[in-house]
């Protein structure tokens, strides 16, 4: 689309989305730091697969079944067993007023939580729908806590997996991440979690 202004084609500022924002916008001179452009092509409508954060009143019930849908597979792989299986939706409803959820689409298809921690922003509870991945939703949710690190001056974004999850340190270490610990929880004589980090 485009204008005409003295007889010469004007192009549209482009649309563009800033995580601090929150959804797209119209803008002239390109400034701060662009995040994600929207995704034109995706078969749910652009606005649904940009991450926005989810503030009450929101569906707690529905990312906490993202959670613990996708959480499931861990199961009988890691040991001890994952915490999301006793996660709450009033545990959700508090973090989202302690810390930050992010989500992507409605009903969500994929999800994060944030939390300060001292000298990084910790992501935690990563989670991509089965039905949605390859899309591009945990790289752009990790940009996300990215550009939210920036703007909370936090050098580094902080992530834990487990141990036995390979497929998952594989995956962080694509996202630009790099093991930093690897640490035990309370009664295990062995490491069960590895930290990973990434300078933003």
């Amino acid at each position: 689309m485009v204008g005409h202004r003295g007889g010469q084609s004007q192009p549209r500022p482009p649309r563009i989305w800033r995580a601090d924002a929150g959804y797209p916008q119209d803008v002239g001179p390109l400034r701060g730091r662009l995040l994600w452009p929207l995704l034109g092509n995706m078969k749910d409508g652009p606005l649904q697969m940009i991450p926005h954060q989810a503030r009450a009143p929101y569906d707690w019930a529905a990312v906490l079944r993202l959670i613990q849908t996708e959480f499931a597979a861990m199961e009988g792989r890691i040991d001890p067993p994952s915490s999301a299986a006793h996660l709450t939706v009033e545990a959700l409803a508090a973090q989202a007023q302690s810390g930050e959820i992010w989500v992507t689409g409605a009903p969500p298809l994929a999800c994060m939580v944030l939390t300060v921690k001292p000298g990084a922003l910790y992501l935690g509870k990563l989670a991509v729908a089965a039905t949605a991945r390859r899309r591009g939703l945990a790289r752009a949710l990790v940009e996300t806590a990215a550009e939210r690190a920036r703007g909370l001056g936090l050098p580094v974004l902080e992530v834990q997996t487990r141990v036995e999850l390979v497929e998952n340190h594989a995956t962080f270490r694509a996202l630009g991440f790099a093991e930093v610990a690897r640490s035990r929880h309370p009664g295990y004589a062995r490491a069960t979690s590895v930290t990973f980090r990434r300078e933003v």
